[in-house]
């Protein structure tokens, strides 16, 4: 088969099956008189355990190894015990930095809230989430927009601290206005 046949029956691109040639993954296919790659249905099994252990978060490295041992056909209980052993903990290693990243994507996310809760009473402030610098070329009608004030979880009021916050910044604007 082609190389077009077989990245349709590996679910897969033409240019993933380059790929993993290159990388030295799949071994380079022979070729036909006309210059074309030529696979057999032990590349399409190939590329198919590829992709099946790329799922669970395996490197090409770490795959290049498993399909070494595969192909040697050897006893590899103890390498691939090892490298299932190893792999939760590159999981978590891998989770923690987008949990902080949701953490603040959700911060981003109530200044979002709290600035279009703003607006509907007073003129339109600047995206508290694209600001630059905090305090330099500050609005003062503005001022203290876009800081998280938590709201009280079960009634989704205002807590005290965010309605006090509300008050001053009102009445900050009010002086400047008056």
């Amino acid at each position: 088969m082609h190389i077009g046949e077989l990245a349709s029956r590996a679910a897969m691109t033409v240019d993933t099956i380059r790929f993993y040639e290159k990388s030295g993954s799949l071994p380079k296919a022979r070729r036909s008189t006309g210059h074309f790659r030529v696979y057999g249905p032990l590349d399409l099994e190939r590329v198919r355990f590829i992709r099946q252990m790329q799922a669970p978060g395996f490197s090409l490295r770490e795959i290049g190894e498993l399909v070494d041992l595969r192909d040697r056909k050897t006893e590899a209980g103890e390498v691939v015990r090892k490298l299932l052993h190893e792999k939760p903990a590159t999981t978590r290693a891998k989770a923690r930095p987008l949990q902080l990243l949701e953490s603040e994507l959700l911060a981003d996310l109530r200044k979002c809230d709290l600035e279009l809760r703003h607006r509907r009473n007073h003129r339109p402030c600047p995206c508290p989430v694209l600001k630059v610098g905090r305090n330099k070329n500050r609005d003062p009608l503005c001022s203290g927009l876009g800081e998280t004030h938590p709201r009280s979880s079960w009634t989704g009021q205002l807590s005290r601290p965010a309605r006090v916050w509300r008050r001053d910044c009102t009445r900050q604007a009010n002086k400047l206005i008056f």
